[in-house]
């Protein structure tokens, strides 16, 4: 059966929303203290990207599980979604990021607040401001107004930040905001673009191509194939491009920069009042993949109409068909990625089996050497 939009939207959304708990919720846990993975590095960092990912596709693959915008408008551009369908993901997407950056505050609240008294605290204030500097918390304490006392700080006419020596702090520095967003390891606008243009280019070539590497398995290995296999090489490739694209971290993903990036500006999150929720290089995560999609679409479709001449191919991952007693969307190409990527956006099915039989079989398993 064809999934409603509202289906496809609730579907988009709540898988999205296990993606972003799951993912920036392994950040925080590396980044904020006390916590039980405090420092675990940024390699389990990729790997758990790479699973937060991967089980949601499985879990919601049978509606709809793109799971990036990026890899939405690939389909677009090769065909196999129109407008309706493309902002029916999104939104659903987007939504889904946006309650998950929430959750992760929820969860982490008290190691933010507690973590951030140490380090957001300011200077004596002027005599016309009345209150407390800090920003968060009581600052640095009484045996910090001991020292201020001892080395003379006398009250200023300006807001002064003070860092704590235990964590230093930088101008551009904020050591709680990349758990919500993608931060650049230096800040080079250009470099940035490229890495998240090419890399996710790449990333969801990949994707298409093992997906529509999938048809050619005749039933039961088609379904394992589809729906549990793509879906953990989904995750392994997620990983892998994190940890090859050292100047971003890899976003390539817009709604899992955007979407967290909104819960941290609307939230009373500690932050560092000179670069806040860092919008300015917000359009970087999001154009950079939005473009690599366009041209990961482009050349998949350029592929397809290719192999048309030889084999079959069926690109349309809203197609349905049966299996059993369960009618599921079916996942003939490149279509059904997800994850910062593709949907297993209709858990996948067989080819029919009239094509999977007699002469179409035959024919089929004698042009495989030939295409690969």
């Amino acid at each position: 059966m064809a999934y409603r939009y509202r289906e496809v939207f609730a579907s988009e959304l709540f898988g999205m929303w296990f993606v972003i708990v799951m993912a920036l919720g392994g950040v925080a846990n590396h980044v904020l203290n006390p916590s039980a993975g405090r420092g675990m590095g940024y390699l389990a960092i990729a790997v758990q990207f790479g699973f937060a990912f991967a089980f949601p596709i499985v879990a919601f693959g049978s509606v709809s599980a793109m799971f990036n915008p990026a890899a939405a408008l690939s389909q677009v551009v090769a065909g196999n979604l129109n407008a309706k369908q493309f902002f029916t993901v999104v939104a659903g997407e987007m939504a889904g990021a946006i309650l998950g950056g929430l959750t992760v505050y929820l969860l982490y609240m008290p190691q933010l607040y507690k973590a951030g008294a140490k380090v957001f605290t300011f200077k004596d204030m002027s005599k016309g401001i009345k209150g407390n500097t800090s920003s968060v918390g009581a600052g640095v304490g009484k045996m910090g107004k001991r020292a201020a006392v001892v080395e003379g700080m006398a009250p200023k006419a300006d807001v002064e930040q003070v860092v704590n020596p235990i964590t230093p702090l930088e101008d551009d520095d904020d050591p709680f905001l990349g758990i919500w967003v993608s931060r650049p390891a230096s800040y080079n606008p250009l470099i940035s673009f490229l890495n998240e243009f090419i890399m996710t280019f790449m990333f969801l070539f990949l994707v298409n191509m093992m997906t529509a590497r999938g048809q050619y398995l005749y039933q039961p290995s088609y379904g394992m194939y589809s729906n549990i296999v793509l879906p953990l090489l989904i995750g392994f490739v997620i990983c892998a491009m994190i940890l090859a694209t050292g100047p971003t971290g890899f976003a390539g993903n817009p709604a899992r920069d955007l979407g967290p990036r909104i819960a941290h500006w609307l939230l009373p999150i500690p932050k560092n009042p000179r670069i806040g929720s860092e919008w300015w290089y917000a359009w970087v995560p999001v154009l950079g993949p939005l473009c690599g999609g366009v041209l990961a679409g482009g050349l998949y479709k350029a592929y397809v109409s290719i192999l048309k001449g030889q084999v079959s191919v069926d690109s349309n991952p809203w197609a349905t068909t049966a299996m059993g007693n369960s009618t599921v969307t079916a996942n003939v190409t490149a279509s059904d990625i997800a994850s910062g990527a593709l949907s297993a956006g209709g858990g996948a099915t067989a080819a029919k089996t009239d094509e999977l039989t007699g002469k179409a079989a035959a024919a089929l398993a004698a042009k495989l050497p030939k295409l690969f």
